[in-house]
């Protein structure tokens, strides 16, 4: 986790997950197409928040990557129905 990707400036929760997935296709590719998400969960280390996502790319190799969350950890939305 110590090269976990820091995510900054999101508003919301929902804003660091878009974020995460811009840099996995900017890396990869089309979500889907060249690489798709086999998991993703929350972790919690000390006082740091991350979002932990498996990959598998087309060529089936599967890469895991560490995101730190932490400052937008606590800004969930809500919307109404």
């Amino acid at each position: 986790m110590k090269d976990a990707i820091i995510i900054t400036g999101a508003q919301t929760h929902y804003d660091s997950v878009a974020a995460e997935y811009e840099y996995l296709e900017r890396l990869f590719g089309k979500r889907g197409v060249d690489f798709c998400i086999l998991e993703q969960g929350l972790l919690q280390a000390g006082q740091k928040h991350f979002d932990v996502v498996k990959i598998r790319l087309s060529d089936d190799s599967r890469k895991t990557f560490f995101f730190d969350i932490t400052e937008s950890y606590d800004r969930f939305v809500i919307y109404p129905q």
